[in-house]
């Protein structure tokens, strides 16, 4: 069996294709998952954006130390964004998948999200995921990475 304890610390790739347009994201609240011991082969589980801990399977959670990830995202125009959210696989035999994004009362489960309103001067996003990982993940703490790539759309041309 494998405990498995993960801090989880975001990558975040900001890009802006024209002019000076900025967009900046600050973690708030660090993504952490629980510590859990596979049962079997594979063990999985979600953290769902609202930081609760559903879809348990082939996992023993211990303790209940753990936080969704909250984030502040800030954009200097009011071009509407695009969002994607990618798992970097940086952790072997963890991975992390179906992704949650909750942005303006609306949770986004595919990516890329394209046209969504843009931040302004500030609006938070919260981030849940589904974690899989083997029973031969070494004990200890473990922080997968995932990225946040958050571009701001051009916009359209006036005729």
């Amino acid at each position: 069996m494998s405990i498995f304890k993960s801090v989880l610390i975001g990558i975040f790739l900001l890009h802006s294709s024209w002019l000076n347009a900025e967009i900046t994201i600050t973690e708030i609240v660090p993504h952490q998952f629980p510590d859990a011991v596979a049962s079997s082969k594979t063990g999985k589980f979600r953290l769902t954006w609202k930081n609760q801990i559903k879809a348990i399977r082939n996992t023993q959670i211990i303790g209940d130390i753990h936080s969704a990830g909250e984030f502040l995202i800030q954009s200097d125009t009011s071009n509407p964004i695009t969002v994607n959210m990618l798992n970097v696989g940086d952790v072997p035999g963890v991975e992390l998948k179906t992704f949650q994004f909750r942005y303006k009362n609306k949770t986004y489960t595919s990516f890329p999200i394209t046209g969504l309103d843009n931040p302004g001067s500030g609006e938070t996003a919260n981030v849940g995921m589904r974690i899989l990982f083997t029973k031969d993940v070494n004990p200890g703490d473990i922080s997968p990475s995932y990225e946040i790539i958050i571009t701001e759309e051009e916009p359209l041309p006036v005729p």
